[in-house]
């Protein structure tokens, strides 16, 4: 028995561990589930806050999820979406391509990225790329794809448009070659008919080339025209050594405090008008001699005196002695220049020293003191000073700029012209100087500007145009057409003018026969033709398309090519055969207002008949009924206004019964009642006394109405009886 009590006991205590065990599994699994839960909702919570677009879906491309990226894309909702196919969404000539790509996914590569068209929200094509999984079950076979894409329509649009650009600047590439070629073919020839007299030219600068070389040059660093250092040849050809200089002012070479004032001024504002400053001065050597120098001075910093000038002093001494030999040399030159058909000048800082004949002509002018001595920028439009100063001092920096220019030139008289101009350094005199060569080019940039601006209006006409230009051959490739293609055919302008495409590969079938017959005819004709056939779009849609061209031939006869237009008349063709319905609808509505017509005629001439009826019946009544008391009343017993108001009575009423009151009418319509009134008494013979009394009003009142009568019946200023006017009307 008690065996058995200790049995039970660690039977129980088994159960009790066993059952905290289940215990504790239960709460490990519910830890479980709530940590997948919250781990699903973050993965939920990651995909829909995607901008990225994601979906799923089975093999045979029915939805099985999109996040919110996705249907915002697409402007609709997921209920609209899930369980349907995405293929709606994507364009016809894509969805081959779509299906082959899909295919090619396997177990060996399943994943892949792909770009393709889609329908966008508002119908319009866009561009995406799509990354797709296919998952597989257990067997291998493809249980369903996942798929994360994006909107690359801009970057596609950035590529077309590169391709556009580069197309655009090779061709500018290969013009601007043909205009290089030509203007170097120009420029030999130019070169060869100066030869000899460059030939001559060489031989003066030589000759001063080998002086300057000859020459010791000192050179040196001023600042606050203090020597900071200067070279042993300046050291050599003043007596001093380097360092006596240095630390220096630079009034110890000079012989006067003048002379070293002068130097100074005129050097430095060389120095800020154009970057160099040059001058000829004597230095007084440590010995007392004297010798003559050209000082030539640059700024250590441009724009920044202060931090030094480098100058450079070379010995002319000996130079001016053989200057004499020089002046004989350059007077030759002179005779050169002076012959040239080029303006010549030779200027020194900014001032013109010589000037050819041909230079005084092109600033219309025949005296040489108007322009020898002035400031060359003075012959310079204002706009192009500051560059034609610029590129002198870039040249005499050693800077690498274009010797040959152009630029607007100033006459005399103020009128601007275009000049080119080549700028080369000289000796003039023993002084460094500035030789200009000019030539007027007006005449040559007005035709480039002609040019220019055809090309311009050539391009804006093109491009304005309400159609398609284009240029092509008898096989129906085209090597031309503008870009608005494009719109029209949703096709590439590319295609078409790489003759990828063929203009026929539009047409529809049944009109391509009519087409080539056109073609045919104007071929024997006139060249030219108009002929109209529909095509079909990359979208599918039939438009109606009219081409007006002309057939342009070789001198053998054979056709060179075809240049035309295409205009895109479907809004025209659909009003002509909307036309067409109206006027069949409007036919028929005539046809039926004809017969109304008849009917109404008919009814009106009825009630013609019944109104002469009811006249003739009236008419009677009042003779039989009216008329006989009236007589009666007449003659009878009665004052004299009694009677008065019965053969107004009588009257009154012969002109209700008289034809009179329908003629009379028409014509009194603008009457007022009481004019009307008047009128019929002034008919009757009465007289403004007589019918103020009858209307109770005074003589002038009627007076006036008489007057407004005859200016409403257009009788004013007429010599017209008023009274014969009225029973006229009656009669």
């Amino acid at each position: 028995m008690e065996e058995k009590n200790k049995s039970k006991a660690k039977l129980t205590k088994e159960l009790d561990e066993l059952r905290q065990v289940i215990h504790t599994m239960e709460l490990e699994r519910q830890e479980l589930e709530k940590t997948l839960g919250e781990s699903l909702a973050r993965y939920r919570a990651i995909v829909e806050d995607q901008t990225e677009l994601i979906c799923r879906f089975d093999p045979d491309t029915t939805l099985t999820f999109v996040n919110e990226a996705y249907c915002r894309y697409f402007n609709k909702r997921s209920e609209d979406l899930l369980g349907f196919s995405f293929m709606p969404l994507i364009p016809p000539a894509d969805k081959k391509k779509l299906k082959a790509h899909f295919e090619s996914l396997g177990p060996e590569n399943p994943v892949a990225t792909h770009e393709h068209q889609v329908i966008g929200k508002n119908g319009e094509i866009r561009w995406q790329q799509w990354t797709n999984r296919a998952i597989y079950d257990k067997q291998g076979v493809i249980k369903e794809f996942q798929s994360v894409g994006r909107d690359i329509t801009n970057r596609k649009l950035a590529e077309e448009a590169l391709c556009r650009a580069r197309d655009d600047m090779e061709q500018k590439v290969e013009e601007r070659t043909r205009e290089l070629v030509e203007a170097n073919e120009q420029l030999k020839r130019e070169i060869e008919s100066r030869k000899r007299e460059e030939s001559r030219r060489r031989e003066s600068e030589a000759y001063m080339e080998a002086i300057l070389h000859a020459a010791p040059v000192g050179i040196g660093l001023v600042k606050n025209r203090v020597f900071g250092w200067v070279s042993n040849q300046m050291g050599e050809m003043l007596g001093y050594s380097a360092d006596e200089l240095v630390g220096q002012s630079a009034r110890i070479v000079y012989e006067s405090e003048e002379e070293f004032d002068r130097v100074g001024r005129v050097k430095y504002q060389e120095i800020e008008e154009r970057g160099i400053g040059a001058v000829e001065t004597r230095f007084k050597r440590k010995d007392g001699n004297i010798i003559d120098v050209l000082l030539c001075s640059s700024a250590l910093h441009p724009g920044d005196l202060s931090k030094g000038v480098i100058f450079t002093a070379l010995d002319i001494t000996e130079r001016k002695r053989g200057e004499q030999a020089l002046r004989e040399s350059e007077e030759k030159y002179r005779r050169l220049i002076e012959s040239s058909i080029d303006g010549i000048a030779i200027v020194q800082g900014t001032e013109i020293k010589f000037a050819n004949q041909a230079l005084l002509d092109m600033y219309g002018t025949s005296k040489a003191e108007e322009v020898i001595g002035q400031n060359f920028t003075k012959f310079v439009a204002h706009e192009d000073r500051d560059l034609l100063l610029q590129r002198g001092l870039d040249r005499e920096r050693g800077k690498d700029v274009p010797n040959r220019y152009v630029f607007k030139a100033l006459k005399q008289d103020g009128t601007e012209f275009d000049a080119e101009i080549s700028v080369n350094p000289i000796s003039y005199l023993g002084k460094a100087a500035r030789q200009a060569v000019l030539r007027d080019v007006t005449a040559r940039k007005r035709g480039e500007r002609y040019l220019r601006e055809s090309e311009q209006k050539y391009r804006l006409l093109v491009e304005n145009l309400p159609s398609v230009v284009y240029k092509g051959y008898k096989d129906w490739s085209v090597d031309f057409v503008d870009e608005k293609i494009e719109a029209l055919t949703g096709y590439s302008m590319k295609g078409f003018n790489s003759r990828r495409m063929k203009w026929s590969d539009l047409i529809v079938e049944e009109d391509l026969a009519g087409a080539r017959e056109s073609f045919i005819k104007a071929l024997k004709g006139d060249k030219s033709y108009v002929r109209e056939y529909r095509i079909k779009t990359k979208n599918e849609d039939i438009l109606w398309m009219q081409e007006r061209a002309m057939i342009l031939c070789d001198d053998k006869g054979e056709i060179d090519y075809v240049s035309g237009v295409f205009f895109d008349i479907t809004g025209q063709k659909k009003a002509q055969e909307a036309l067409r319905q109206s006027e069949a609808e409007l036919f028929e509505k005539s046809r039926h207002l004809e017969e109304v017509n008849a009917a109404l005629s008919v009814l009106l001439k009825r009630r013609e008949e019944d109104k002469h009826a009811l006249e003739e019946n009236i008419l009677a009544n009042f003779k039989e009924l009216v008329l006989p008391y009236v007589e009666k009343l007449k003659n009878s017993s009665l004052q004299s206004e009694q009677t008065t108001l019965v053969s107004i009575l009588e009257s009154n009423m012969n002109e209700i019964f008289s034809p009179f009151v329908t003629r009379l009418s028409s014509r009194l319509l603008s009457l007022t009642p009481t004019e009307i009134k008047i009128a019929s008494l002034i008919k009757d013979g009465k007289s403004s006394k007589e019918i103020a009394s009858l209307l109770h009003a005074s003589e002038n009142t009627i007076r006036s109405h008489r007057f407004h009568i005859r200016s409403k019946l257009q009788l004013k200023n007429k010599k017209v009886n008023l009274r014969s006017y009225l029973r006229s009307i009656q009669d």
